[in-house]
Formats: C-alpha cells, sequence, structure tokens
C-alpha cells in the first residue's frame, strides 16, 4: 500500500463525458466573379484550436493576405469554433474544393482535414424595353446551381430600386434549380 496511514475509502462512481471531436463542412454556393467565404465548424472542443489552416484541393497552402485570400481562426464559444477562407473575387470563377486543416492537442489531432466546396453560378438576362399597354414576360437565367440544392433567392427591382412584390400586379416565380 502507497499511503499506509490513509484510511480505506469507499466505492465511488464516477461519470465522465467524452467529447468527441467533429469538423462540418459548410459549403457554399456564390455567384462568380465575387468574393466568397467558405468556414468548418469545429465542434466537441473544451478550448480554442492550436492550430488552423487551409489548404487548396492539390494541397498548395493558402496563406492569409496573400493573393488576396483572408483566413480567420474563429473564436471558441462555448464547445466549438469555425473558422473561414475568404476566396478573393478573382479566385472565385470555377468550382473549387478547398481543405480546411485543424489541430486540436486535446483530441490528439493534427491537420485533420476536410474538403469544402464552393460552387459557382452566373446570372443573365436580356435587357427589354417594354410597354405597360400588355403583359410582358421578363426572364432571369441562374446557371451552374447544384440540382439537388435549394433555389436561389430572386429579387427584383424597379427602375428606382423599389422591390417589385408579387401582387395584383406582378406574378413573379423563382423556378428551381433544375431549370423549370
Amino acid at each position: 500500500a502507497l499511503f499506509t496511514n490513509s484510511p480505506a475509502s469507499s466505492d465511488v462512481d464516477v461519470e465522465a463525458n467524452v467529447v468527441t471531436l467533429a469538423v462540418t463542412a459548410v459549403n457554399k454556393e456564390q455567384l462568380t466573379g465575387t468574393v466568397a467565404t467558405i468556414s468548418c465548424t469545429v465542434s466537441g472542443l473544451t478550448k480554442k484550436l492550436d492550430g488552423v489552416k487551409w489548404t487548396k484541393a492539390d494541397t498548395t497552402a493558402i496563406t492569409s493576405g496573400q493573393d488576396g485570400y483572408t483566413i480567420a481562426d474563429g473564436d471558441f464559444s462555448v464547445s466549438s469554433q469555425t473558422t473561414t477562407l475568404t476566396v478573393p473575387a478573382n479566385k472565385n470563377n470555377i468550382d473549387t474544393t478547398y481543405n480546411c486543416l485543424v489541430t486540436s492537442n486535446e483530441h490528439g489531432e493534427t491537420d485533420k482535414s476536410t474538403a469544402v466546396k464552393l460552387e459557382v453560378f452566373t446570372v443573365t438576362s436580356t435587357p427589354k424595353s417594354v410597354t405597360t399597354a400588355v403583359d410582358q414576360t421578363l426572364t432571369c437565367s441562374i446557371g451552374g446551381l447544384t440540382a439537388s440544392g435549394a433555389a436561389a433567392t430572386v429579387v427584383w427591382k424597379d427602375p428606382d430600386g423599389t422591390t417589385v412584390a408579387d401582387d395584383d400586379n406582378y406574378d413573379i416565380s423563382n423556378g428551381t434549380p433544375d431549370g423549370s
């Protein structure tokens, strides 16, 4: 016995909470040629991550502040942390996969990689002069959306910038990503 002068203790029930690290990719569809921000949410933490990195799909490292990219480690809050990668407009022109790599010493993880997809879409319309004497149809085509994704939110505005409502004067249809 290691402590012979100590009284014996009774049995004690011990409860342990097992915390598992999980990384969730927050994929995004973004208008081509615009600044985009994608992210990874890391849960199961009891403290801030020990390291955050982002790479391109080919594992080329991305450095914050170079080539227009910005990496934000994110703040630890309760049991999670969200890290973001801001992609500059000139790099957001084709569907691209990036990798979020996180290091958590408490979970024994070093550069745990999660793929995050940045998919681009286009918007085209044909300018048209119209008259109020007859009903007119104006269209806006959005290309490159994922067929299984949600429809894009479309807002029509009149020349003075006022939002046009779906009412007795206008019939607005958002359509669906499958082209209907």
